[in-house]
This record gives C-alpha cells, structure tokens and sequence, in this order.
C-alpha cells in the first residue's frame, strides 16, 4: 500500500475492522505500511482524517483533545456510540 491511497474511508475502515480497544494513532492503524512523514503529508492525511470523523460521529470515532503521541493525533473508537 502507498501513502497516496490513504484515505479517511479506508482508515475508519480498518479501524472498525481492528477493532481498536486502546487509544491509537495513525501510524498504528497502518502498522508497517505507514511511510508518512511530516515531509511527504502526514499532516494533510490527519486533518482530512480529522476532518472526516467531525463530519461522520456515527462512525464511533473520537480525537482524544489534548493528547498527543510522539507530536501526533490520539484517537479512541467506541463503536457504540450513536448505535
């Protein structure tokens, strides 16, 4: 998998699909296959991410505000909310 097909939908659906019971970042959606850096858009990956899960709050996922990993977005998933 490439950076370029990141996409927020294929995030959320990984995220579902992994069922995250922990806090998570990106990168740890992606595991090995994350190669983003600040450099080639990992900062333009989050905001849209950011951006998708604002607009989407039935998909159960949630920024932890505040928090932040090795200067990265956490994130929890609760997939009942809005259930």
């Amino acid at each position: 998998m490439s950076n370029f097909e990141f996409t927020p939908i294929e995030a959320v659906e990984l995220i579902k699909k992994l069922n995250f019971k922990e806090s998570f970042t990106l990168p740890d959606i992606y595991g090995e296959e994350w190669t983003m850096t600040r450099a080639n858009g990992a900062g333009a990956f989050g905001k849209k991410f950011f951006y998708h899960i604002s607009k989407h709050p039935e998909e159960g996922i949630s920024r932890l505000e505040g928090l932040k990993i090795n200067n990265r977005a956490v994130y929890r998933y609760n997939p009942y909310i809005n259930k």
